[in-house]
């Protein structure tokens, strides 16, 4: 009697959890679709037909004229990078307290 009635409740917690992994796979599947559908969506919105329409819609930008274009040379990027670091540490060093210098 003892083993009939465990074999009953064995089963039965058998049927419950193959429900659980039912719903676990339904679940999976629609947590896959949904990551599908975000997927498109971030493609869809990173192209650049869609930045170009946000930037002049909503931010009331535009792509400058070739005549607003300043190309910066590499070799005086670098020398301006230098003169900024050398300002810098000059006013760094007039604003320090005597003490500190």
């Amino acid at each position: 009697m003892y083993s009939a009635i465990s074999l009953v409740s064995s089963r039965y917690q058998q049927r419950l959890l193959y429900i659980d992994i039912g719903r676990a796979q339904a679940a999976e599947r629609e947590l896959e679709v949904d990551w599908r559908h975000l997927l498109l969506e971030r493609a869809q919105l990173t192209t650049s037909a869609n930045i170009d329409r946000v930037m002049s819609d909503k931010l009331s930008m535009q792509t400058p004229q070739i005549n607003q274009t300043v190309f910066i040379k590499e070799s005086e990027m670098n020398a301006g990078t230098a003169r900024a670091a050398t300002a810098t540490e000059k006013s760094a060093a007039t604003s320090a307290p005597r003490g500190a210098q």
